[in-house]
């Protein structure tokens, strides 16, 4: 039994030693270069890595992952754009800040995606559970409790139905309250409006008015003011906005007798200088021609089938 053991072990072995030796043969060599990009022309880009040699690199968009990732002049937004960003919202809909970043994006095609990244480049309003929001809804619950139980103390104890109904009562109810768009305050002062919740707006530009901007999230319109110098970044599934000195990391495959001619794998490019306005196609050309944006339907979340209404 251990001479079988051993006479396997040493074909496997064997076997092993034996492709290793083929894939040798054959010539393949794996490749993870950085550096500077050169020049880039369709799915051929030329790169001077830091030994200070110019490899080909060859991108198939078949086979090949490509990424760019840079930021952008804020005169480059215009109609027609995929942008994404998030922003805080009221209860009716109004954008509570001015926006200091925002994304523009062209969405992956043909590729699976996990659940989030499909939903970072899909059209709509998405809320976002972060710790303020987390903290504004404990503040207001408490404050709704705090209110329902100092009704309960006071409340007749006559008829609890007729307590919880509005008919033939003047005043309304906690309860009732807690359906309008304000919160009551714990010490029974005047009421407070409902704290705003922060979303994840995906969609394309309509128009620009100055640093207004008009989005369409695919059901309704969400209208935001940028800051004086917002930041744009940019994030694109292909190198079609490389320059020459940006970095770029390419991962791939070459060959014994093409050591310097590269099949890329992976394709990273960042961009060393912000992207100007004439490096964007024409039709994502930035203009600040058209009428004031108006505004449409409040934030939606998606998906959820309930608007961003505020009530609790």
């Amino acid at each position: 039994m251990k001479l079988v053991k051993f006479c396997l072990t040493l074909a496997s072995a064997f076997l092993l030693t034996n492709s290793a030796l083929r894939a040798e043969d054959n010539g393949l060599k794996t490749v993870d270069a950085t550096g500077t990009l050169e020049e880039s022309s369709g799915f051929q880009i030329k790169m001077k890595d830091k030994t200070g040699k110019v490899l080909t690199i060859m991108v198939d968009p078949t086979t090949s992952t490509a990424r760019y990732t840079g930021t952008a002049d804020t005169k480059v937004l215009g109609p027609g754009m995929m942008i994404r960003f998030t922003g805080s919202f009221d209860a009716k809909g109004n954008s509570q800040a001015d926006l200091k970043e925002l994304e523009i994006f062209r969405p992956k095609v043909g590729v699976r995606m996990m659940p989030d990244e499909l939903a970072s480049q899909t059209p709509g309003v998405y809320p976002v559970e972060d710790k303020q929001n987390a903290a504004n809804k404990a503040v207001e619950n408490k404050n709704v409790a705090a209110a329902n139980n100092g009704a309960k103390n006071t409340a007749p104890a006559a008829n609890s139905k007729d307590s919880k109904s509005t008919k033939g009562s003047s005043k309304k109810t906690p309860a009732n309250k807690s359906n309008d768009s304000k919160t009551p305050d714990a010490k029974g002062g005047p009421s407070k409006p409902a704290s705003a919740q922060s979303y994840k707006v995906v969609g394309q530009i309509t128009n620009v008015q100055g640093n207004k901007i008009q989005v369409n999230t695919g059901t309704q319109m969400v209208i935001v003011q940028l800051t004086a110098s917002p930041k744009i970044n940019v994030s694109m599934p292909d190198t079609e906005f490389g320059v020459k000195g940006d970095k770029i990391h390419v991962m791939g495959l070459s060959t014994a007798s093409q050591p310097d001619n590269v099949q890329a794998k992976i394709v990273t490019i960042t961009g060393a200088k912000p992207i100007a306005p004439q490096s964007m196609d024409n039709s994502q050309a930035a203009t600040n021609k058209g009428t004031e944006p108006k505004k449409d339907a409040k934030p939606e979340a998606k998906g959820s089938g309930t608007k961003t209404t505020g009530k609790k």
